[in-house]
């Protein structure tokens, strides 16, 4: 196995391996190359940090570095079917470590994994732990609790609330505010507890085909929280509403779940710190 940097590859050859890698996982990451540049360019992803095992000119799989500040992330981690079940996982994600400690300066790495996926147990052994459990969210919350008056504002006026709303609820790097500016569309509103000068919760929501997305929530308590899902179930009557990685720990899941807004799928957030 050679590990080579992820830079020296071309973005259709790196699709490519991203699809190998991914090839049978437990729900679809088919990549074009369109959608894996945004990929790279929402998660802050330094390839000449990332990197491709080969095995001579065949990708034997990749592991994928997003960096913010001293704060890393693995967005991306597969081995090419023809491979597995070699124990090459392991030595890939260790090595790809050990490379991450020996050329940075990152005090810690993060990474997802979802519950039933037997690779926790690779990132275990890298000196990953768990830290919380996510959520994956789906359907239409039932109307009739809480304040379901709803208030509506414009994404950014209340992402500049989003530290002090997240000190509690740590947001997931898909929610950081880097992610946030270069995703959210036109069509994307939020909607706020409080007051527009000082929210004590939002819902940043934009409009995904016949459903709504939750790109960002945050909520100071659980009253607020019932409030905000109160609000959007009046906002957007009978329509269904997905949010992906919802920290378990925090006030939006329980209102979520709580107006019938089931867990469709759940995933482990770990971290290794220097």
């Amino acid at each position: 196995m050679e590990l080579r940097a992820a830079s020296m590859f071309s973005l259709a050859e790196l699709t490519r391996i991203w699809n190998l890698g991914y090839t049978g996982y437990f729900v679809s990451i088919t990549f074009t190359e369109e959608m894996l540049a945004g990929w790279l360019r929402n998660g802050d992803f330094d390839l000449a940090h990332s990197v491709v095992a080969m095995d001579g000119e065949n990708p034997m799989g990749l592991s994928l570095l997003g960096v913010r500040g001293r704060r890393g992330w693995i967005g991306g981690f597969g081995v090419s079917p023809d491979y597995r079940g070699q124990g090459l996982a392991y030595r890939l994600f260790a090595e790809h470590l050990a490379l991450i400690q020996e050329q940075t300066d990152l005090g810690m790495v993060q990474l997802e994994v979802l519950t039933e996926n037997w690779a926790r147990k690779v990132y275990e052994r890298a000196g990953f732990a768990v830290v919380r459990r996510l959520g994956v969210l789906s359907g239409a919350p039932r109307s009739g609790a809480g304040d379901a008056r709803p208030k509506v504002a414009p994404p950014l006026a209340l992402l500049a609330h989003h530290y002090r709303l997240h000190e509690a609820c740590r947001a997931v790097w898909q929610r950081e505010i880097s992610w946030l500016e270069k995703t959210l569309p036109a069509a994307a509103e939020g909607i706020y507890t409080g007051t527009i000068e000082s929210p004590t919760g939002y819902l940043i929501v934009a409009p995904a085909g016949e459903s709504i997305r939750i790109a960002d929530a945050a909520a100071l308590t659980d009253a607020d929280a019932a409030d905000l899902v109160a609000m959007l179930a009046a906002r957007y009557p009978g329509k269904s509403v997905s949010s992906v990685n919802e920290p378990e720990e925090g006030p939006i899941y329980r209102a979520l779940v709580a107006a019938g807004v089931a867990e469709a799928r759940s995933q482990w957030e770990m971290l290794w710190t220097r």
